[in-house]
């Protein structure tokens, strides 16, 4: 027997990862001559997002496996490596040429538009080029990735003609083309599905709204605030390339239109509903709404509102509310969107109204669409269909929403910038002990457990400075 097929046989007889690990770690001499089928075994699980995790030994198997499977020609290994030069990784530094001719490589190979796509941000942003722009070829990979349904593509050529680059400079088609997006992203975000796109949508329809002819401040400062809560969340999710400067991008626009936001408009946690944007945008492909009443004790009727997938499915995968108040800085997702009313005179339920069992029957009902007149004034009652059926009418002179306080951001926080051993990049945690100054050894908690790193700095920042959202820094453990 083959000494390959020797290490194959004992890393199958092997029913732990770690034993296989370092099974390998032992041999990695005789990886290269692995079968497929095993190296791909052993890449699989790694990526350019997660590899510099990984313990020494296993950053070595992955990169002799990779190299190797990339020598064979395997096209999902030449994207793989492709990604690690990239982003940049502890055993694949940064090497904008590599990336590039392995996406070159690997798209001649399979036409994937997700090579395409990436090769359009290389040449969009000038990476192989001394930071000098090749639009040309971007608009021709982001055309690629356009029609094989990569999103970011589809934006990045809207981006093309909002400034002009390459194409003769057309705005309006370039809003056209974010206000498509906008609906359908803006779904998916409301169905939990973070690592979608919205927060890059929102935040270019927000530009447009602040760098327009007409600049409209509250318009703009609405989608920086939805880009802003779609971005957190998105990184929450999952640390994807290139999300770090969008969020600083975010924060910075957000910032500069919040200044000259509230220097013309007065803070205000109430706010009145001139339309039911709210509900109707979600209000799509069949989904209902429930809305549950009560009176309240000074004579205004309080409406809570529940979207639901479909009749069939009750309460299960329902969507949620995007709550965006400008004048209030505020801007969530809700799983009940909650108002009151002012100036309550009446409210119809039709007695054969859809309900969902006994217990709801007298007060509440659901709807699939709402019909208003004269919003604001109340000339004529709101009325609610489910349908064709007009379900429930309410008449009143205003209905408002009330946004919680938004908590003090004027707290600075002390963290602390460290290095890990035969690292390069730096990484910043909260810090507690006050005593720790740079040149100390402190202790953090990583995927593969405790491990020393080296303090480079020491600072105290607002939540607006920081590079990632507040709630994705981990503390140290303790100074050694």
């Amino acid at each position: 027997m083959s000494e390959a097929k020797k290490l194959k046989a004992n890393y199958y007889a092997l029913d732990d990862r770690t034993a296989q690990m370092e099974l390998l770690a032992d041999n990695l001499d005789k990886i290269p001559s692995l079968p497929d089928d095993l190296l791909f075994e052993v890449v699989d699980l790694y990526n350019c997002y997660n590899i510099d995790y990984q313990t020494e030994d296993i950053q070595k198997i992955f990169k002799i496996a990779l190299d190797e499977l990339c020598n064979r020609k395997k096209a999902i290994a030449i994207q793989k490596r492709g990604y690690c030069y990239y982003a940049g990784t502890k055993i694949y530094p940064t090497d904008w040429i590599k990336a590039r001719d392995s996406f070159i490589k690997h798209y001649s190979m399979t036409g994937d538009p997700n090579s395409a796509n990436t090769l359009g941000y290389i040449f969009y942003y000038g990476r192989t080029n001394n930071g000098i722009p090749e639009y040309k070829k971007a608009f021709k990979y982001f055309s690629i990735g356009n029609l094989g349904g990569a999103v970011e593509s589809k934006y990045k050529l809207a981006d093309m003609f909002y400034h002009g680059y390459y194409v003769k400079k057309n705005v309006a088609l370039a809003y056209n083309i974010y206000r498509q997006m906008y609906g359908s992203l803006l779904i998916s975000f409301l169905e939990k599905k973070y690592w979608c796109e919205f927060a890059d949508i929102a935040l270019r329809i927000g530009r447009y709204f602040y760098e327009g002819q007409y600049s409209i401040l509250e318009e703009a400062y609405k989608y920086y605030l939805q880009a802003d809560l779609a971005i957190r969340k998105r990184m929450a999710y999952n640390k994807y390339y290139g999300d770090t400067s969008v969020f600083r991008n975010i924060q910075t626009s957000l910032n500069e239109v919040r200044d000259k936001y509230f220097r013309e408009n007065p803070k205000s946690l109430k706010y009145y509903l001139y339309d039911f944007e709210l509900i109707e945008k979600v209000l799509v492909s069949g989904r209902i709404c429930k809305a549950t009443y009560k009176m309240l004790k000074t004579g205004e009727l309080q409406l809570t509102f529940t979207l639901l997938r479909d009749l069939n499915a009750y309460g299960v995968d329902s969507l949620r509310f995007l709550i965006t108040i400008p004048s209030a800085d505020y801007c969530e997702v809700k799983e009940k969107l909650e108002l009151k009313t002012e100036g309550f005179e009446n409210i119809f339920i039709a007695s054969d109204r859809f309900y969902l069992d006994e217990t709801d029957e007298k007060r509440s009902f659901i709807f699939t669409s709402i019909y208003y007149e004269d919003f604001g004034d109340f000339e004529e009652p709101i009325e609610f269909y489910f349908y064709n059926k007009r379900v429930a009418s309410i008449s009143c002179r205003n209905i408002y929403f009330t946004a919680p306080k938004k908590k003090n951001n004027t707290i600075k926080h002390h963290f602390v910038r460290v290095v890990f051993d035969n690292g390069y990049r730096t990484y910043d945690y909260l810090c507690d002990d006050l005593t720790v100054k740079v040149g100390d050894t402190v202790v953090v908690n990583t995927d593969r457990g405790e491990v020393n790193v080296r303090v480079v700095e020491v600072l105290d920042m607002l939540e607006s400075e920081l590079l990632l959202p507040f709630e994705m820094y981990k503390k140290i453990e303790r100074k050694i």
